[in-house]
């Protein structure tokens, strides 16, 4: 029995010596519990000889536990060498791979011509494990054994047995890794990809351009990766044959290298313009694509002449190289796209028109801002905020008003708002104010910021009065506008215009009015201490709408005149407790406070 069979008993007979005794102090306890520590320590070790002959029994589990007890036995264990290479031919694999794994901590190169066959075991991790221990015990002798298992069935042994050769015999180990190119599995052929970079830097070219060609996508983009890390501008002719890969991604890269700055990319450009005129759309795309970052003028013929080519999408590149170009040679070609079918185009036309900072771009720009699709409008709007020009403002605010997309109105608004700053005195048209005020009660934040920028500007205060008062007295306008009107009276600093007053107090009496506007009209007006509404708001003290007597109550009490404490106490006896009666009390108590003051 070895001491896992004894330490149970005796910490048993421990705790019973701890527990019968119920008087023991705690340094007795500690001193059983150390006598128990030292009796275990003090168990002979099972002989070697009996772990040895446990390698032999019929159960695998002894097996496997016995290998792992004689390899804890560092002085001795090296007497188990020839029982453990029987076990190399164990009937269970488990008990095979802990021999292999043995054997290598061993460390005893004499084990080489046993662990040479087991490159051919029939579990593919005791394969594995041969791999590491033919490395690690054979060095260079175990290349021709390993260089067989590069036919291995098992990909992780290929893998595993293309690291070891090439950590065994750097440069010299390029026909293995060359045989691994070929590869039927995808990582092992970038394995070798990756040992090729690190054996042979830009010397690795010759090797790595036959993988462009490769038929897994992930291989070939390596490819191009290590083509450029490598070879930089040599790289740039290959790079130019990835833009016909049939896989996206590798043609994104091969974009994404060809774009990038440097004086070289002045040689591809030739190239890049023969590329335009490819059968494949894919290829003409990119090569559009490349030479928009390119901002080559040599590219300007080829890029008005592909403004009809029949794919959208080169006609979408098209138009961004012209934009990033900035010739304005390429404006009339691109007006004459407003009317292109596809609405990728005309967005895009739209985008770049605003670049160009034209007056002839105007008009084929309103054009756009009543483009069925809302994206177009959308950018058209932010074009004519950028060219500056009064003719937008009517349509920009036609466009506000008559779109739900909260992009085209944010954007409406926001270039509304420019050019009303630029061009003061258009804040006074109508159809200019009412699209303010809609944008002042907007739900969204942004839109209501930039409309009251554009309405407390002190620039605007003069201008503003008459046009506000105009559109709160047209009988006409919708009830939101009246009260937006109302609003920016308040807040815009005319509380002291003598017209504003006037209105307000003719709205207040008149009772086909809205109420909330004659409410609001009765607030503004307490708020600013005009003593002649006191008649009218008493008269309105029986008025046959609550929220028209809550508001005379309670602005009777803001201006503060005796003449309404009798009507008020009349409309408190009359009235039943609640909101009403509160703000009676409250204006009563205000006055009287006043009056004995």
């Amino acid at each position: 029995m070895d001491k896992l069979g004894i330490i149970a008993p005796v910490l048993k007979r421990g705790m019973v010596s701890m527990t019968a005794n119920l008087s023991l102090e705690k340094n007795d306890s500690i001193s059983i519990c150390e006598k128990g520590y030292w009796a275990i320590m003090s168990i002979p070790k099972v002989p070697f000889v009996d772990l040895v002959a446990e390698l032999a029994d019929p159960n695998v589990a002894v097996r496997r536990v016995a290998i792992q007890k004689i390899m804890r036995r560092r002085k001795e264990r090296a007497q188990a060498f020839a029982d453990l290479l029987r076990l190399l031919h164990d009937t269970d694999s488990l008990v095979r791979r802990d021999t292999v794994k043995a054997l290598n901590r061993l460390g005893d190169a004499h084990a080489l011509p046993h662990l040479t066959p087991m490159l051919k075991d029939r579990a593919y991790r005791v394969r594995i494990l041969t791999v590491r221990t033919l490395e690690k015990l054979g060095g260079k002798q175990a290349t021709a054994p390993l260089a067989a298992a590069l036919s291995d069935t098992a990909r992780s042994v290929r893998e595993e047995t293309l690291e070891a050769l090439v950590r065994l015999n750097g440069p010299q180990a390029t026909p293995y890794v060359l045989t691994a190119l070929a590869d039927r599995a995808e990582p092992v052929r970038l394995k070798a990809l990756d040992a090729l970079c690190n054996l042979h830097g830009p010397q690795a070219m010759t090797f790595i351009q036959p993988l462009l060609a490769d038929p897994s996508e992930s291989v070939r983009a390596a490819a191009l990766d290590a083509l450029v890390r490598l070879n930089g501008v040599q790289a740039l002719p290959s790079l130019l044959a990835t833009l016909a890969d049939p896989s996206d991604h590798v043609r994104n890269a091969a974009i994404r290298y060809l774009t990038q700055p440097g004086p070289a990319q002045a040689q591809i450009v030739p190239d890049l313009l023969a590329l335009t005129t490819h059968s494949d759309r894919r290829i003409r795309i990119a090569a559009f694509t490349v030479l928009e970052h390119l901002h080559d003028p040599r590219s300007f013929p080829v890029l008005l002449q592909a403004l009809h080519d029949e794919e959208s999408a080169v006609r979408v590149s098209a138009v961004s190289t012209l934009g990033t170009l900035g010739d304005r040679r390429a404006l009339a070609s691109l007006l004459a796209l407003c009317h292109d079918p596809v609405a990728q185009v005309r967005l895009r036309v739209a985008q770049v028109l605003g670049t160009f900072e034209d007056p002839q771009a105007v008009e084929p720009l309103l054009v756009l801002l009543r483009d069925p699709d809302q994206s177009v409008c959308t950018y058209a709007a932010w074009a004519l905020e950028t060219l500056n020009d009064p003719r937008a403002i009517s349509a920009l605010a036609a466009s506000f008003s008559s779109s739900d997309d909260l992009r085209l109105r944010g954007t409406a608004i926001k270039a509304l708002r420019t050019l009303v700053t630029q061009f003061p005195t258009t804040i006074a048209r109508p159809e200019v104010l009412e699209q303010f005020l809609y944008a002042f009660g907007d739900s969204y934040v942004y839109i209501r910021e930039d409309a009251l920028k554009i309405l407390r500007s002190p620039a605007h205060k003069d201008l503003l009065l008459k046009p506000l008062l105009d559109a709160l007295t047209r009988p006409a306008a919708p009830l939101q506008i009246r009260v937006a009107a109302l609003k920016v009276l308040e807040i815009a600093g005319y509380g002291n215009e003598p017209q504003m007053l006037d209105t307000l107090l003719a709205l207040i009496e008149r009772e086909e009015e809205y109420i909330p506007v004659r409410t609001k009209s009765i607030g503004l007006l307490a708020k600013n201490q005009d003593q002649r509404a006191v008649e009218p708001l008493l008269r309105l003290l029986s008025a046959p709408d609550l929220a028209l007597r809550e508001a005379a109550s309670e602005a009777l009490g803001l201006l503060g005149d005796s003449r309404a404490l009798e009507p008020l106490r009349a409309l408190l006896a009359r009235t039943a407790p609640g909101y009403l009666s509160i703000l009676v009390k409250g204006a009563l108590a205000k006055i009287e406070a006043q009056t004995v003051g």
